[in-house]
């Protein structure tokens, strides 16, 4: 067999055809989003996250580097990389730039975009493998509606929204087109999705170029060349590694300075072997069954592929065996190998010999990456229907025998699980069983329609069939599991719409003179955990992260933090995050739940506080002390102070603190000090070596006060008291401003090529027929073949 790398058809890519689907895509999305169907589970902390810094970042006019609201407070690097994708850096600079105030808006414009990319690089790819011209419409159609985000955003999207236009660069870096596609790639890989499932993305992209390899052969002197005339081509690549380089030490120190309570992760992040091969226990072959049901067999996670899909790949491994479809056959094997953790043994070699796959640790959750990769190839399948007229119906009759033994499966399955759709038992998703049955009768429709009707069918008409057949099924699909699901899931559509008020919110915006007249008249007479709610519009207990309120899940807090829970727990050193860090543990404790700021003033002013500079009567003091919040235990250098110190009936001083300015990065207080004592000013928010402090604008020492918080000491007379936030990772101002620069440049390209796409259609009108024919008959007389 001598078949060559499959060569870029210039005919096979219009434009026209692209519009037309992101023009589809956009009407059915914000009709969607119209519908404000609820977020849930993994996607719901993403908007919470995404909420929490817009706001910061309209209100106070600089991006957050601190969360006071996630566990007594933890560094921003975190959010950035759990939840900011490029997409969502441009929906927030958008948002600053036309002062927009609703945030939900703005989380599902990111979501708009990056369900837009993911159309482009389907067809993208699409149009580099395939010949007909339908071909790359359903592709791009059958992928963006087979994504579902509303609850799990991570797995089901964010993994693959990007794998498309990763594998089309690196597709034709490995033609020989110029290592600037691999620089692209390079790029798309690094500054999409969450960051540590990059290290399963890599892997499969390692294994991507492998199979290409074995199966072309191709020269390497073409893979060492640029396309691009110097120093073009030099550059892009120089700029390239800058970003990746950026990025991946901006993942290297995201997690520094806090403790991981994420399930069984080591201290470093990475997971043990058995843990690796068995977490999440979605490791059974029953999970395959989600690329043809369409309801989650597994709670929150979908990877239906769509019927039409599994129909053209068989196909295709019948009558279409190319090299090229081999590539994605092959990669999906290993994938899926791979997802069955000890069971598939891919997994195990991954883990060994693949740099940092220790710290990826959700092997049962790929099958996503799986979906795309099928869909892909189904491609292959639909040209050789398509373009093989004297042989259609020797075809029609395969699909016609693939289509019936596929609803047998349906029944045999059913009937074996007592014809319940749901096989998750957790799931909250309660969908009649019977619709899978209509989108095999979408199925059937196409084979009688157009199939057996083959004298009648002609070849113009078969391809827009197949198309309409496509999008009704997928559609169909799209409508059950998103705009019925709540109908069918009524407690889950209550408690969003219950809690519209603090999901759906908008920042105030005041002028400066109407701000300052708040914070001076208002917020002042509250405690600090309410100035948090009115200042960011937000009620403090809504964010499920914090530690004083109904918890969602805690994955990460500061080490200072987690010092003082094992302090006052007594943990011993071998006991994991797990074992010791409960939600019984700290709220059964009174004392440990006002000493965070549960329920207590945030900042307020200690009388007599507990001076120490030794470290275990810290720890012995904590442990054992029936109150912490009135006399917290402050370490410092000059303990003795602590005797000259006057004596009060009240241990908490009743003088008053005026708030001037809070935001994510800065406080500002003013307060006057009594003649004849000193005060402890403490601010129940996580110690960290990025906060700074001054007192009347000279810089003053923080002390650490109950291990995990900061502390000032403050002498007779009036002050003002500033805290600044100047840490965190050094590369996270990198990476925002990266972000930033690369949306400018998408927003740019975008404008200039359908600009230019747009003129020239415009430009067309106003050429007459004539001009056009006589510039060349030959080709005038010719009819497009597709």
């Amino acid at each position: 067999m001598t078949e060559t790398a499959p060569k870029y058809v210039t005919g096979n890519y219009f434009p026209s055809d692209l519009v037309i689907i992101l023009s589809l895509h956009a009407c059915l999305f914000w009709t969607l989003a119209a519908a404000n169907l609820p977020l849930a589970h993994d996607t719901m902390i993403n908007f919470q996250m995404f909420g929490t810094v817009y706001r910061e970042f309209l209100l106070s006019d600089e991006f957050p580097l601190w969360l006071p609201f996630t566990s007594q407070g933890v560094t921003a690097d975190f959010a950035y990389a759990f939840t900011f994708t490029p997409a969502f850096y441009a929906a927030v600079f958008l948002g600053k730039l036309f002062s927009v105030t609703d945030t939900l808006l703005l989380f599902r414009f990111g979501l708009y975009l990056e369900e837009t990319l993911l159309i482009y690089g389907l067809y993208q790819l699409s149009s580099l493998f395939h010949r007909h011209r339908i071909s790359p419409i359903i592709i791009g159609i059958t992928g963006v509606l087979s994504v579902s985000w509303g609850t799990q955003i991570h797995w089901n999207f964010h993994l693959i929204y990007l794998y498309p236009l990763l594998l089309y660069h690196t597709a034709r870096y490995l033609r020989g087109e110029g290592l600037e596609h691999l620089a692209f790639a390079l790029i798309v890989m690094t500054l999409g999705g969450l960051f540590y499932t990059q290290i399963f993305i890599a892997a499969t992209l390692g294994a991507f170029v492998c199979i290409w390899l074995l199966l072309f052969r191709p020269q390497m002197p073409s893979l060492l060349r640029f396309a691009i005339p110097n120093p073009g081509g030099r550059v892009i690549v120089c700029v390239a590694l800058v970003i990746a380089f950026m990025n991946v030490q901006f993942a290297r120190h995201v997690i520094d300075g806090m403790q991981s309570f994420t399930s069984l992760r080591q201290a470093n992040g990475s997971v043990g072997l058995d843990i690796f091969l068995t977490y999440g226990g979605y490791v059974s072959p029953v999970k395959f069954m989600e690329f043809i049901y369409a309801a989650p067999v597994r709670f929150a996670f979908v990877a239906y592929s769509g019927l039409f899909t599994i129909l053209f790949v068989t196909f295709a491994l019948i009558h279409a065996r190319t090299k090229a479809f081999g590539v994605f056959v092959l990669l999906v094997g290993l994938v899926l190998l791979f997802s069955l953790g000890a069971s598939g043994g891919v997994a195990e070699i991954a883990y060994r010999f693949f740099p940092t796959m220790d710290k990826f640790r959700h092997i049962g959750f790929v099958t996503p990456v799986a979906k795309i990769l099928l869909i892909v190839a189904s491609g292959f399948g639909i040209d050789h229907y398509l373009e093989n007229r004297s042989a259609r119906g020797r075809n029609t009759l395969f699909l016609t025998s693939l289509t019936i033994a596929l609803g047998a499966v349906f029944v045999m399955v059913d009937a074996e699980h007592g014809w319940q759709y749901a096989y998750a038992s957790d799931s909250s998703l309660d969908i009649p069983f019977a619709f899978h049955y209509w989108q095999w009768a979408i199925v059937v429709l196409f084979v009688l329609a157009f199939g057996l009707g083959t004298k009648r069918v002609t070849r113009d008409i078969l391809g827009p069939g197949l198309l309409v057949c496509v999008l009704l099924e997928m559609m169909s699909y799209k409508f059950m599991l998103e705009w019925r699901a709540p109908a069918m899931a009524p407690n889950w559509f209550r408690h969003w719409q219950s809690l519209r008020h603090a999901y759906d919110v908008r920042p105030l915006l005041y002028s400066s003179m109407r701000r300052r007249e708040i914070e001076q008249d208002i917020i002042h007479q509250l405690s600090l955990m309410e100035v948090w709610g009115a200042r960011n519009s937000l009620g403090y207990g809504s964010l499920s992260l914090d530690l004083c309120f109904p918890v969602h899940r805690v994955d990460m807090i500061s080490t200072p933090f987690d010092s003082l829970i094992r302090t006052r727990l007594a943990v011993t050193d071998g006991q994991s995050p797990q074992e010791y860090f409960t939600l019984g543990s700290v709220v059964n404790d009174t004392a440990l739940m006002a000493a965070i700021g549960c329920e207590t003033p945030k900042l307020y002013l200690a009388r007599t506080p507990v001076l120490t500079d030794n470290d275990a009567q810290v720890r012995h003091i904590i442990n054992t002390a029936a109150t912490l919040y009135e006399t917290p235990v402050v370490r410092t250098s000059h303990p003795g102070w602590s005797d000259a110190m006057p004596t009060s009936s009240s241990a908490i001083s009743a003088d008053v603190i005026t708030i001037r300015r809070f935001s994510a990065n800065q406080l500002i207080a003013n307060t006057e000090i009594p003649v004849g004592s000193n005060r402890f000013l403490i601010y129940l928010d996580s110690l960290h070596p990025g906060w700074q402090a001054q007192i009347d604008g000279h810089p003053a020492p923080i002390l650490p006060a109950n291990i995990a918080f900061k502390a000032l000491e403050l002498t007779p007379g009036y002050h003002e008291v500033t805290f600044r936030f100047t840490g965190g990772s050094r590369w996270t101002a990198a990476t925002i401003w990266i972000n930033y620069l690369l949306t400018i440049v998408l927003l740019l390209t975008i404008v200039g090529v359908y600009g230019r796409y747009m003129l020239s259609r415009i430009s067309s009108l106003f050429l007459r027929p004539d001009s056009v024919c006589s510039q060349n008959p030959e080709d005038a007389s010719k009819k497009p073949s597709q």
